[in-house]
C-alpha cells in the first residue's frame, strides 16, 4: 500500500523533479538496495515516448569526440595555469636576489608544466591522426595555441603514458 501511495506521488512529478530525485538518491550515501529501489520507483514514473533520431553510432562518435575535446581542454588550461603562475613566482623571485632556492623552483615548475604541455599536444595529434580529425580543430574549440615543441625537448613519460590511456578509455566508450 504505501509502495502504490509513493508511485502515485511520484507521477504527480515533473521530468525535471524526477531527475532531480534520481540524482539525490545517486548521491545518497545510504543503503545500496534501498538506493536501487527507489531508482526503478522513479524510473517507472518517466513517461516513455518513441522518437526518430540520427543514428546512434553517429550520436556516439560525436558525443565522444565533444568529451575528448573537453578532457583535452581542462587539461590544457590547468597545465598553462600553473603555468602562468611559475613564471610570475619566477619574476618575483628574479626581483628579489635573496631568493635563489624559489627561482630554481619557478625555473623548474616551468621547465616541468612545458614538458607536460608538450605531451599533450603529441597526444592530440595521435589521437586526431587517428580518427581524422584536424588537431587545429580541437585547440580552436579549446582556445589553445599549439605548444611550442623544439627539436629536444621530450613530453613528460609518464604523463604522456597516462594520456594515451585515459583518451583511449574516453574514446573507446569506457567511462569507468
Amino acid at each position: 500500500m504505501k509502495q502504490d501511495r509513493i508511485n502515485k506521488l511520484y507521477e504527480g512529478l515533473t521530468n525535471k523533479e524526477l531527475a532531480t530525485l534520481a540524482f539525490r538518491v545517486m548521491a545518497d550515501d545510504g543503503e545500496a538496495d534501498h538506493a536501487e529501489l527507489e531508482l526503478r520507483r522513479v524510473a517507472s514514473a518517466v513517461g516513455r515516448k518513441s522518437y526518430e533520431c540520427t543514428d546512434m553510432e553517429y550520436q556516439d562518435w560525436v558525443t565522444k569526440f565533444r568529451d575528448m575535446a573537453a578532457f583535452w581542454s581542462v587539461l590544457y588550461w590547468q597545465e598553462m595555469a600553473a603555468t602562468y603562475q611559475a613564471t610570475a613566482l619566477l619574476h618575483a623571485a628574479r626581483a628579489d636576489d635573496d631568493e635563489p632556492k624559489v627561482l630554481k623552483l619557478a625555473l623548474k615548475v616551468i621547465e616541468l608544466r612545458h614538458s607536460r604541455l608538450v605531451a599533450l599536444d603529441e597526444v592530440l595529434g595521435e589521437v586526431c591522426s587517428a580518427h581524422g580529425i584536424q588537431p587545429d580543430s580541437i585547440r580552436q574549440i579549446c582556445g589553445a595555441v599549439p605548444s611550442k615543441k623544439a627539436a629536444e625537448e621530450e613530453p613528460h613519460a609518464t604523463y604522456l603514458g597516462t594520456l594515451r590511456r585515459n583518451f583511449s578509455k574516453i574514446l573507446n566508450g569506457d567511462r569507468a
